[in-house]
């Protein structure tokens, strides 16, 4: 678990928006199917988006209830040359991001008449994102290679969380509210680092972030 709770339901809401529209609305008075499906092109930034969204809900009695779903999908790429006369080499950098976020929420409503309507909402997402970096140097005059390093890294994040409430209104028109929520962010990073110079292999290099920011944190505890 880590901290930042409210930043990071906050960047889990941005990636699903489709499916916070659909669990903002109270449960249907009636069986309820929606789905939808969405592709974003920016040309500028050089960034893909796609998105499917889903919703299924009923009402039977004073029991009411919705399910959520959505698969949210990124590519991204961005190329940065640089050429150094001085030096005689030009510097080649490109930078490739997938990101890929699952989702799903369940929104459970009972009326329970004079007493009020409660509530209940347990959410799941889990979100996958590869970075891939290629920087190449070349020979200004030539356009032979130099050198060559590929970095990759792998991220996957998991959120949960919980929330419920109870809603009660007042002669006069008021309304008595009470909601209490949890959530839960868990987050695993892994990276390779190979450098090449012409064909031939300097060093591979494959670090475990989570590892290290366990020693650090044992090693905090100690001092």
């Amino acid at each position: 678990p880590t901290g930042g709770g409210g930043r990071l339901v906050r960047q889990w809401l941005d990636a699903v928006a489709g499916l916070v529209n659909i669990v903002l609305r109270r449960p249907p008075k009636r069986r309820a199917l929606s789905a939808s499906a969405g592709v974003s092109l920016n040309d500028r930034a050089d960034r893909l988006g796609e998105k499917l969204t889903a919703g299924y809900g009923d009402r039977r009695g004073a029991l009411g209830w919705r399910l959520g779903l959505t698969r949210a999908g990124e590519f991204r790429a961005k190329e940065k040359p640089v050429r150094d006369a001085a030096k005689n080499e030009t510097e080649e950098e490109t930078e490739r991001v997938r990101t890929v976020t699952r989702s799903l929420l369940f929104d459970l409503d009972w009326s329970a008449g004079p007493l009020g309507r409660l509530w209940l909402r347990p959410f799941v997402s889990d979100q996958d994102e590869s970075k891939d970096k290629d920087k190449v140097v070349r020979n200004l005059a030539t356009g032979a290679a130099k050198s060559r390093s590929l970095e990759r890294e792998l991220k996957v994040s998991r959120l949960e969380s919980l929330s419920g409430g109870w809603e009660r209104r007042l002669d006069g028109g008021a309304v008595l509210t009470a909601e209490a929520s949890h959530a839960r962010n868990d987050e695993d990073k892994e990276k390779l680092s190979p450098q090449f110079t012409g064909a031939a292999l300097a060093f591979s290099k494959r670090v475990d972030l989570k590892a290290i920011a366990t020693k650090d944190d044992v090693g905090a505890d100690r001092a």
